[in-house]
């Protein structure tokens, strides 16, 4: 059901040149130009529905064309005029009666009616009124404004004094103050406390409030530098120095000494040497080659016929290592690494094989994973033979001797005897046989052993799984490797960059510590296990427990079982605490809108925030790029909007005169169901009263019909003991009669 009914083509015209006139704000105003009177024949069907319904407005309101308080008032007045409750009581002279051009303060409440085909005199009026109002535009702004701020003024003092007089009189205009949910600061004085009565000591009440002092200049907010704080070091050192020397020179003297003497220098650290491989008697071993050649150089002495001859001590020993200080650092990490970029590079460009040529070169480097492998640095032992020098001596005949052998032989003199001995340290080398003439059986497990294994194994996965994280006992998918620092970035990245005289609250270091515990969870579960949730392969153990050692795995703290499940056990009692708690619950919802509400991202920062720790400055800039994001993609969108608009107006131009002519038939039969409706409801009321009555007229007669039955039965038994007399009389008479 439409409040009101619906709105005629000349009320919606002046409606809508008073908006333009007046704006969306004045609609006192704006009413004014919109009002109508009751007729004489409004007052007729009023009186008549009233007469039929008595005390149902909202049932004659429709039938009338006004709303349910307006029936009520006009009825009220209707009543007032008839019984003329004041001798001097005129129609005219009712101040509720409102003439053209003067306010009405709820004309908004006023229903429009249907556009007659001869209109009024009060119609014309109305429209020439609106016109005239609209149009003046003659006068001065500041005039006008003046006059609308009169007018608004009288309005409102007309409606206080009204207000006034009907309180005075004991009538509720129904105006009623505004509940409010916190304090009335105009009604009461927020936490208030009353001052006992009497005396009282109020010595415990004075305290000196003190004033906390922020930091105010950039150089108390960034704290002092380094380098200032080691001038003012040294500054109160010279200080100290230069009383100690006018006071005590003496004691001063040798404390200067030992400040700028030699031992105040850095102490340099203790030379840490590898243990001597060579002890004194090798030394003269090695000593023993030279002594040969040095004789001979000192006995022959021309050195053109000494180059003739071939020195053995400079020939190298193919078994042994060289004497040589041994590399101090191994090659760098950089180096390897770009020696495997090179290689790469080289692989990248190189030809398929399918089309030939020669292979790319590539340098050995010994970047074998994440980190190079480490080098020993191992002073060399030249009477120690390496592996390879066993093998050339195998090969070549050469190397160690017993018995003071020569270990060269230049010249081929020692030929048949480096054969010999070499045979000999083949046969020396080859592996003692073994006795396998018996074959070894294995012993067949029995079942109960391999069941209780099994069952022990089963168990030890188990309490391992258990301790694992609940995404891994319950197999959930994990973020890839690759993503673990953009986790880390986000995650991390609120909790720098604030102030440092903000202090951080509790919920804040809490959520920075759960943070941390999370990332380094994070890390743990994603390289110490694959993504289906289980450990990687025996074969990945050994690359794992390197990580492991080099410090590029997170360390975890581990727990037992039992500390976990006591764990569990405090998280399952606080979420049942939390859960029959609905304040506490209330009061989570409302912390986290108002977090949320107060997140922003902030460019400056790179990150989300909240904007009651950042300045205004920051937020400022924050919500000038979020402006500049939207405005930036309303320009991208606007051509796509027009050109999406025309569409619908094309596709849809038919259906909306359609739609408009149907909405005039089904207002059309809508206001017909209405007049159904109020007849059906009229003629159920009466059906209703008629059953009623009737019942109370059946219920009547019938007790006038047993009272009709009970007089004609008294009547019946009088008339029959009449007529027995009468018979008795005339027998009598008769009989008298005959006696004379």
């Amino acid at each position: 059901m439409m409040k009101g009914g619906a709105w005629k083509n000349t009320e919606d015209e002046i409606l809508k040149t008073g908006v333009m006139k007046y704006g969306k704000n004045e609609w006192a105003r704006v009413s004014t130009l919109l009002f109508t009177e009751w007729t004489r024949e409004e007052d007729e069907k009023l009186l008549q529905w009233t007469k039929l319904m008595p005390s149902q407005w909202r049932t004659i309101a429709p039938n009338v064309g006004r709303t349910a308080s307006q029936c009520l008032e006009r009825y009220e007045r209707l009543l007032d005029a008839a019984c003329a409750k004041d001798g001097n009581f005129e129609a005219g002279d009712d101040p509720r009666k409102l003439h053209a051009g003067e306010f009405d303060p709820n004309a908004e409440s006023r229903p429009a009616r249907p556009d007659p085909v001869d209109m009024d005199q009060d119609k014309i009026e109305m429209l020439s009124e609106a016109r005239a109002r609209l149009a003046n535009t003659r006068g001065k702004k500041a005039m006008r404004k003046a006059r609308e701020k009169q007018l608004d003024e009288a309005r409102r003092l007309a409606v206080l004094q009204k207000r006034r007089e009907l309180k005075g009189a004991g009538i509720s205009d129904g105006h009623k103050k505004r509940k409010r949910n916190g304090i009335d600061y105009n009604a009461e004085i927020p936490f208030e406390k009353q001052p006992p009565l009497g005396f009282y000591d109020v010595a415990d009440e004075r305290q000196i409030v003190e004033q906390l002092k922020f930091p105010t200049t950039v150089e108390e907010l960034e704290g002092e530098k380094r380098c200032d704080k080691e001038a003012r070091l040294r500054r109160q050192e010279a200080a100290r120095n230069f009383i100690l020397q006018r006071h005590n020179a003496p004691s001063a003297t040798p404390q200067a000494n030992k400040c700028n003497g030699p031992e105040a220098d850095t102490k340099r650290a203790k030379l840490n040497l590898p243990t001597l491989q060579i002890s004194e008697h090798e030394l003269e071993h090695i000593a023993k080659f030279r002594l040969p050649s040095l004789s001979k150089e000192l006995a022959e002495g021309s050195g053109a016929t000494c180059d003739l001859l071939i020195d053995y001590v400079q020939t190298p020993c193919q078994g042994a290592t060289s004497i040589r200080t041994p590399q101090r650092t191994p090659a760098s990490k950089h180096d390897a690494i770009m020696i495997e970029a090179e290689n790469q590079a080289k692989l990248k460009v190189s030809q398929t094989p399918l089309l030939g040529g020669e292979n790319p070169e590539l340098q050995h480097s010994d970047c074998m994973g994440v980190t190079p492998k480490k080098r020993e640095i191992q002073a060399s032992n030249i009477l120690t033979p390496s592996v390879t020098s066993l093998l050339d001596l195998q090969v070549n005949g050469l190397g160690m001797t017993f018995k003071g052998t020569p270990i060269t032989d230049e010249l081929q003199i020692n030929t048949n005897i480096a054969d010999l001995r070499r045979n000999l340290l083949s046969i020396i080398l080859q592996p003692i046989p073994q006795d396998n003439d018996e074959p070894e059986e294995k012993m067949e497990e029995d079942i109960s052993d391999r069941i209780a294994s099994e069952k022990a194994e089963d168990e030890a996965k188990m309490q391992d799984l258990h301790k694992r994280s609940e995404v891994l006992q319950r197999e959930l998918p994990r973020p890839s490797p690759a993503s673990l620092q953009l986790l880390k970035n986000s995650l991390l990245k609120t909790t720098v960059g604030n102030c440092s005289f903000v202090p951080p609250t509790l919920i804040e270091q809490a959520d920075v510590m759960i943070k941390k515990e999370l990332l380094s969870l994070l890390e743990h579960d994603i390289l110490n296990y694959s993504n289906n949730g289980k450990v990687q392969k025996e074969k990945e153990d050994a690359t794992r427990t390197a990580k492991e050692n080099s410090g590029f795995l997170p360390l975890t703290d581990q727990f037992e079982l039992d500390e976990l499940k006591e764990a569990d056990y405090y998280l399952m009692k606080e979420c049942m605490e939390m859960s029959r708690e609905s304040e506490l619950f209330d009061k989570f919802v409302e912390e986290h809108k108002t977090r949320l509400n107060e997140m922003m991202y902030f460019t400056t920062r790179k990150g989300y925030n909240l904007s009651s720790v950042v300045g205004n400055l920051e937020k400022v800039t924050a919500l000038q790029a979020e402006y500049e994001n939207v405005r930036r993609w309303m320009d991208t969108n606007d051509k796509k909007v027009e050109k999406f608009e025309k569409r619908i107006n094309l596709l849809t131009n038919g259906y909306l005169q359609r739609s408009r002519n149907l909405w005039s038939q089904i207002e059309a039969t809508f206001k017909l169901l209405n007049n159904a409706e109020t007849e059906l409801k009229c003629f159920r009321a009466l059906s209703n009263q008629e059953q009623l009555a009737a019942l109370h007229r059946v219920s009547t007669l019938c007790g006038e019909v047993e009272k009709q039955k009970e007089l004609e039965q008294t009547l019946q038994k009088r008339y029959g003991y009449v007529l027995s007399a009468q018979v008795r009389i005339q027998e009598e008479y008769a009989a008298k009669q005959l006696a004379l």
